[in-house]
């Protein structure tokens, strides 16, 4: 029997809840990461961490884990995805940094 594919998640909100339903249809394992113990995600995820996003070790740990690793909303530190395998995190830190970034984000949408 082979593994299943498991996704990290980085944040616990609505969006991370809603990953983690649609996940398990998948027959994909999910494991959040979020700073909030009663964040929405926690309960519909496989596996739940509740630690700061700068805990380099438990960021490591986390990173060991998983297979891919994304996040669920635009807050999350740079300084997160940068401890991270580059290869496994979609989108990649581009992606947080333009979503960070309000101006860029309005020059973008007016395109």
């Amino acid at each position: 029997m082979s593994k299943r594919l498991s996704v990290g998640i980085l944040g616990g909100g609505q969006l991370g809840m809603m990953l983690c339903k649609a996940s398990k249809k998948m027959n994909i394992t999910t494991h959040i990461f979020c700073p909030d113990n009663n964040s929405p995600a926690r309960f519909s995820s496989d596996f739940f961490t509740c630690r700061d996003y700068l805990d380099e070790n438990e960021i490591n740990d986390f990173d060991n884990k998983v297979d891919i690793i994304t996040f669920e909303f635009e807050n999350i530190p740079k300084r997160t995805l940068e401890i991270i395998n580059p290869k496994k995190i979609r989108p990649g830190i581009k992606s947080l940094e333009h979503s960070q970034d309000r101006l860029f984000e309005r020059k973008y949408r007016s395109l």
